[in-house]
């Protein structure tokens, strides 16, 4: 009778056991994959960040390079083809092609590497470069005049 109570106790003490080291492996487990979930989070935010940043660089870039083909441009050939306009010596699609001279001088400029991260943001950019450099000249033309 000894010997069966101590083989009845044994198959509880193992299974206690065995029923103690599965819930320790199941925590384990939820704890190993919360962690993991925190760190994906954690990582897919510096992601987002350094895209963002990389993203606020190459627009800042690029209206960098807008500004300076705008002005190279107005100095030697817009001031005077838009005299040659008004006077009636050259067309105004002479003007529009300035423009179009502009954007390229911007695209040419720019680094390459850039290019895709624009592209992530900016659906369109030759359409989005040739608004911006209408905008710097038209802000480049009021402050002419304000002066």
């Amino acid at each position: 009778m000894e010997n069966v109570f101590l083989d009845v106790l044994t198959q509880v003490l193992i299974t206690v056991v065995c029923a103690a080291v599965t819930g320790l492996a199941g925590w384990a487990v939820t704890l190993i994959t919360k962690s993991k979930q925190r760190l994906q989070e954690e990582t897919d935010s510096i992601k987002d960040e350094r895209a963002r940043a990389a993203a606020k660089t190459a627009i800042d870039r690029l209206s960098e390079l807008a500004v300076m083909a705008v002005e190279t441009f107005e100095q030697t050939v817009a001031g005077e083809l838009r005299e040659k306009v008004k006077a009636g010596t050259a067309p105004r699609s002479a003007l529009t092609e300035v423009g179009k001279m502009a954007v390229d001088e911007v695209l040419t400029n720019l680094d390459g590497k850039l290019i895709p991260v624009l592209n992530t943001v900016i659906p369109d950019l030759k359409h989005y470069l040739a608004s911006l450099v209408e905008s710097k000249l038209l802000e480049l033309k009021q402050a002419k005049g304000a002066a």
